[in-house]
């Protein structure tokens, strides 16, 4: 997968499929986006790409003209990066935009980029977006004006309706709600998998190799969003098979409005602790409550 940073640098002239979104998580919703898009991308017998933004402009609004510990946390995410490129490529897809979102590109009118970003820079054929999918500046563009514009331009416009579980449609949202409250079974209806956090893993004392006894800490992307409590989980990608365990997320001091959060992870098995490998932690189920970890 090619990883194109910033809409200006897309160096290729061949036509694309694409969707755009922010795609924390990379939830079922999400999901059947990509499926689409990939139909129409093979189809067609073009590329697949994503753009999606950092901030996600909704982070961008909330911080904008404000320096306050609250603003500054607002973005937590369900997945970082890393996490989040590697589900896209693993649903096929050959190209993601990623695209800086500051003040000159919240500027740009709905038409600006259509006509700039779309068709002059990406040669988009296929775009595929939700049915409340907004853009452009004060959100002036939606699915009817992209229509026009494909009809104008030669490409052609499709519209997904929301994915629902329980009764409302999926959304990054609910689950970021869901992992506030340890409910992981309603995050996993609504990811199609456990929810699960990357990282480096290193020793709070003693060297490696250590004993299952012996507690890891966790460190994980900035941002990414942890919930709190004690968890049965599996540790992917420190030895051949997958080691069962346990990892404790307490926050810091009560009395910070905005605590740090700490991940301490025991396992059952020994392995060779190496500070530069990157494992995945998968959730399994909670363990105690919030009240009682906290």
């Amino acid at each position: 997968m090619k990883l194109v940073r910033n809409f200006r640098r897309n160096a290729d002239d061949l036509p694309i499929a694409m969707t755009i979104g922010k795609f924390d998580g990379v939830h079922l919703g999400h999901q059947a986006l990509l499926k689409k898009v990939k139909q129409a991308a093979t189809w067609l017998g073009i590329e697949t790409a994503v753009m999606t933004f950092s901030p996600h402009p909704r982070d961008f609004f909330a911080n904008r003209g404000s320096a306050s510990m609250h603003c500054a946390r607002i973005g937590a995410r369900i997945s970082n990066l890393r996490d989040t490129f590697a589900a896209l490529s693993e649903a096929g897809v050959d190209r993601v935009i990623y695209q800086r979102f500051d003040e000159t590109f919240s500027r740009m009118t709905a038409d600006a980029f259509i006509r700039d970003v779309l068709v002059k820079a990406l040669h988009v054929r296929w775009i595929t977006v939700g049915c409340d999918f907004r853009f452009g500046a004060e959100r002036k563009g939606d699915v009817d004006r992209l229509r026009r514009a494909g009809r104008l331009y030669g490409f052609h416009v499709e519209a997904v309706p929301s994915l629902y579980v329980e009764g409302q449609p999926i959304s990054s949202s609910r689950v970021r709600i869901a992992l506030q409250h340890a409910d992981l079974d309603s995050a996993r209806k609504m990811l199609g998998r456990s929810y699960s956090v990357s990282g480096r893993l290193t020793p709070t004392r003693g060297s490696s190799p250590l004993s299952g006894k012996d507690p890891l800490k966790l460190h994980s992307a900035a941002k990414t969003f942890l919930p709190i409590g004690l968890f049965s989980i599996r540790l992917h990608g420190a030895a051949i098979e997958p080691i069962h365990g346990t990892l404790r997320i307490v926050r810091g001091r009560q009395d910070d409005p905005f605590p740090e959060v700490g991940a301490w992870i025991e396992l059952e098995a020994s392995i060779a602790v190496d500070r530069k490998r990157i494992v995945t932690i998968e959730m399994l189920s909670p363990l105690e409550t919030n009240a009682r970890v906290r």
